[in-house]
C-alpha cells in the first residue's frame, strides 16, 4: 500500500502539532480514521503513540455504540 504525499503531509502535521503543543492524548472517532484496514489502523495507532509518547483513543467501539459520558445512565439502565 502506497501513501500519497497528502497523507504523509497530514501525518507529519499531526505528529508535529502534537509534539509542539505537548499533546499526549489524541481522540479519533473510530479506527477507520487512521486506516480502512483494521490491522493497519492498529499499526498506525501504535506508531502515532510512539511518536507523541502518548495515547490514541478510539471513540466508537466495534459494536458501533458510543460509550455514555460519566453520570449519564444508558437507555437500558434508566428507570
Amino acid at each position: 500500500m502506497e501513501l500519497t504525499w497528502t497523507q504523509v503531509s497530514a501525518w507529519e502535521a499531526l505528529v508535529g502539532a502534537c509534539r509542539r503543543c505537548r499533546i499526549r492524548d489524541v481522540v479519533v472517532p473510530s479506527w477507520e480514521h487512521l486506516n480502512t484496514v483494521y490491522s493497519l489502523s492498529l499499526i498506525a495507532r501504535k506508531t502515532l503513540q510512539d511518536a507523541i509518547r502518548g495515547r490514541v483513543w478510539f471513540v466508537a467501539t466495534d459494536t458501533g455504540e458510543l460509550p455514555c459520558p460519566l453520570g449519564v445512565p444508558r437507555k437500558d439502565e434508566r428507570p
